[in-house]
């Protein structure tokens, strides 16, 4: 453990061991083990500005004996200056610990702030620990006049998508309507693209796109195990497959775009497409490889060295074909569930929806 920083166990301390400068990995690892501890129960990152939380804050006791704490818990800014905090007193039994539900506001203006909890105990007022957690802040997702003003025919067998953009007053287009034709963007969400609703569609779709309209394919891996092949129009197929990944939960948590200038990630930073809002680790690709047998442009990957496509863009004569396999399923209206792992609204993934509409 200590050691003189030269071999493969003096990793811990930085230049020689007689000053004990502590690598930022012991600090963290202090921490986390600190006797007298505290953590925060939440694992979305994206938040509308104003917007309410119920936090569940765990408090831990180490010690053989009773203890008297401070616990302090709000909201701190990329400088560490608070921007939102609670206090109060605490009392914790020996080697037990105490939950605590805290009620945040958000802050009312964008920008990439901190939860944080810290704990001290009463008799000093010296820090004993600390827990943070990442906390983007969103302005209220509306359309742009260009989103606004797209005409969209859409095919959506869950509805969801439907009813996000009804509830921002843009009214799509029935998939079998009589302005099929003249519309500018298709969009055919999840199971939609097997559904008998689309097979009938695909020669007139094809001469849409062909002169210029644009089709997005959003998750279309949505409920495939094993494998398949998926028409998409004369020309292009989807090769699909479910991979075979238990050690490391098959799914992926980070997507990385390619050229973070594409208008597909307009108002998104990088590292907001790191964990959705809700599910297990914030799952934003399913455990499926989408391979378009047509030539594309690779607007994001993901998974292991970054070999997983994640988002595609395929032309088609004068149009394109956009495959998004990021999953706003679930995160662009509430939804109800209350688990710690449902589905939860995700201003980034309703921010991604309008960017589609918007290529």
């Amino acid at each position: 453990y200590l050691s003189n920083g030269d071999g493969p166990t003096g990793n811990w301390f930085l230049k020689d061991i007689s000053y004990l400068q502590t690598k930022p990995i012991l600090g963290a690892l202090r921490n986390a083990f600190a006797p007298l501890g505290v953590s925060i129960e939440l694992w979305d990152r994206h938040f509308v500005a104003a917007e309410k939380r119920l936090l569940r804050i765990f408090a831990f006791n180490d010690y053989q004996r009773d203890c008297e704490a401070e616990l302090r818990v709000g909201i701190v800014d990329l400088n560490g200056d608070w921007v939102l905090q609670k206090c109060e007193n605490i009392h914790i039994g020996a080697s037990s610990s105490t939950v605590r539900t805290v009620e945040i506001e958000f802050p009312r203006a964008a920008g990439v702030f901190r939860v944080r909890g810290e704990i001290r105990r009463k008799e000093s007022s010296a820090l004993a620990a600390f827990s943070e957690k990442p906390a983007l802040v969103f302005e209220q997702i509306v359309p742009t006049d260009r989103q606004s003003n797209r005409r969209v025919c859409l095919l959506d067998a869950g509805g969801e998508v439907r009813e996000f953009l009804q509830s921002r007053h843009i009214q799509p287009v029935d998939w079998d309507a009589e302005l099929f034709d003249r519309s500018h963007t298709f969009l055919v969400n999840g199971e939609s693209l097997r559904t008998r609703a689309y097979e009938p569609s695909k020669d007139r779709l094809a001469l849409r796109v062909s002169d210029g309209a644009t089709l997005i394919l959003i998750e279309p891996e949505v409920g495939i195990e094993g494998e398949c092949e998926v028409d998409v129009l004369e020309g292009v197929t989807l090769r699909i497959s479910k991979r075979v990944d238990e050690d490391r939960g098959g799914y992926d948590s980070y997507v990385f775009p390619e050229d973070n200038k594409n208008e597909l990630w307009n108002g998104i930073p990088p590292n907001a497409l790191k964990m959705f809002n809700g599910a297990f680790g914030g799952e934003v690709v399913s455990q499926h490889d989408v391979i378009p047998s047509a030539q594309h442009k690779i607007l994001a990957r993901c998974g292991l060295g970054l070999n997983v496509l994640a988002a595609a863009e395929i032309p088609y004569g004068g149009g394109r074909i956009i495959l998004s396999r990021l999953q706003v399923r679930g995160r662009l209206v509430e939804q109800g569930g209350k688990g710690l792992y449902d589905r939860r609204v995700d201003p980034v993934a309703q921010r991604l929806l309008f960017n589609l509409l918007a290529l």
